[in-house]
């Protein structure tokens, strides 16, 4: 059945008398609610493929299925995935045949906390449908994660024209003050065969901080070593993995981020005559340099298969290198916004006017992923949209029944913001009721 409802400055008792009740058009709400009600939302959305993350396998998989009913009325297409053992996926598959037929797909992913599986299996995902003429994104989310559906509706984010570009994510308002540079300096002897006794060392590297927060556009400071530049970063447990897993994936996958043209990259040729067989030898030095962005929470994340190209090509060497998921998002939009500054240059210099003179740049680029829109000759243009999160650190809020959930409500109140999203709430942790209740009680704020 098709539910179809309007979704702007509805007030709660408005909102929960039409929720769940089909073809709720403008004229359902009472005169005095029908302030500015202009977009309709057609329930259950059938152009997103909903991906939902299970970082660990139940007990259960009555949880499982309890979560697809209540995310099954927003979206038509979804998939859960999650290291689930035989007897867990034997009960879902059960489930769909008793069912009559299948409401879901069942993906079994790494078993690794969530650490790198997420932004794997959206990588898989986005592939499977790059082509597909019906799935126009793929949203994953965490499955403690409570989204606020309508506000991505109401943002064009659901639905083109703007679908075929913007990735949505809960990208920061501010900058975490941990972005960096690494930088890589290769040398090798040319005219000298390389034998087992003078195999090429590892590139040496070097590290250096903006001198802006996010100014990639700016030269870095100074020069660090690995331990100076994690006692120079701020305070945060998951630095030293991040770093030793990028310094890794430079080494590993060398050739393929220069080809890809995601770090800047300078070469010198320093000719020296050596009299050896003859050969006239000389020392070339490369350097590369990668600029690391701001880690973020990165519960959710919205990619069209527009994207799934692009998005795949820099998730790679990240997930190789098993790169923790909230430093590997960041960079992989970074590479992205990266490769389409560079092609956009390509495209300038082939537009030279007879003056001689590159013409202005038609996109507006900044250090920040919110505001990013590079256009490239035939690629759509990539644009970043940011939900604003609800969350807290606090153990008394964060993990006790429903106080999350209150805790936001309070925050709406008191600030009047609008959240695209609150996390964490578990289904296992506050049950079907309470949970199918927060979640119904997050639409109404677009």
């Amino acid at each position: 059945m098709v539910e179809l409802f309007t979704v702007r400055n509805l007030p709660l008792s408005t909102f929960q008398s039409v929720w769940g009740k089909g073809n709720v058009s403008l004229e359902a709400a009472p005169q005095s609610d029908r302030r500015g009600l202009e977009l309709e939302l057609e329930l259950p959305i059938t152009n997103i493929l909903l991906m939902g993350q299970f970082n660990f396998n139940p007990n259960s998989a009555s949880g499982i299925l309890d979560w697809v009913n209540v995310w099954s009325k927003f979206f038509a297409n979804i998939v859960v995935t999650g290291p689930f053992d035989d007897r867990i996926v034997f009960a879902l598959e059960e489930h769909q045949q008793s069912a009559g037929k299948s409401s879901f797909s069942i993906h079994v992913g790494r078993d690794d906390r969530g650490f790198v599986s997420p932004y794997e299996s959206l990588t898989h995902w986005l592939l499977q449908y790059q082509n597909s003429s019906s799935i126009h994104a793929v949203l994953y989310m965490h499955d403690d994660f409570i989204l606020n559906v309508t506000y991505l509706w109401e943002q064009g984010a659901l639905h083109p024209p703007a679908l075929p570009n913007n990735i949505w994510g809960t990208f920061p308002q501010g900058d975490f003050g941990d972005a960096y540079y690494i930088t890589t300096t290769h040398r090798r002897r040319s005219g000298v065969a390389t034998t087992s006794q003078n195999q090429p060392e590892r590139d040496s590297i070097s590290f250096a901080l903006p001198t802006k927060p996010m100014g990639n556009q700016i030269g870095p400071s100074y020069d660090f070593n690995e331990n100076s530049l994690l006692e120079a970063l701020p305070k945060w447990p998951n630095h030293q993995r991040c770093l030793r897993s990028r310094i890794d994936m430079l080494h590993t996958h060398r050739a393929y981020l220069d080809n890809a043209g995601y770090a800047h990259v300078t070469e010198q040729q320093y000719n020296q005559t050596e009299m050896s067989a003859n050969i006239t030898t000389g020392t070339a030095t490369t350097t590369r340099q990668y600029y690391f962005p701001s880690h973020f929470q990165s519960d959710v994340l919205l990619v069209p298969t527009a994207w799934a190209r692009d998005f795949a090509h820099a998730a790679q060497p990240n997930i190789q290198n098993q790169v923790f998921l909230e430093c590997a998002v960041p960079t992989i939009l970074e590479w992205m916004k990266t490769k389409q500054q560079e092609q956009e240059q390509e495209i300038r210099k082939d537009e030279v006017n007879e003056s001689g003179k590159l013409p202005p740049l038609s996109s507006s680029v900044t250090t920040g992923l919110q505001q990013t829109k590079v256009s490239g000759a035939d690629n759509p243009s990539l644009r970043t949209g940011s939900l604003l999160l609800c969350t807290s650190w606090d153990n008394n809020i964060r993990t006790r029944d429903d106080l999350l959930m209150v805790f936001c409500r309070n925050k709406i109140l008191e600030t009047a913001k609008v959240f695209g999203g609150a996390h964490p709430l578990k289904i296992s942790r506050v049950g079907l009721t309470k949970y199918t209740y927060w979640v119904d009680w997050m639409q109404q704020y677009q």
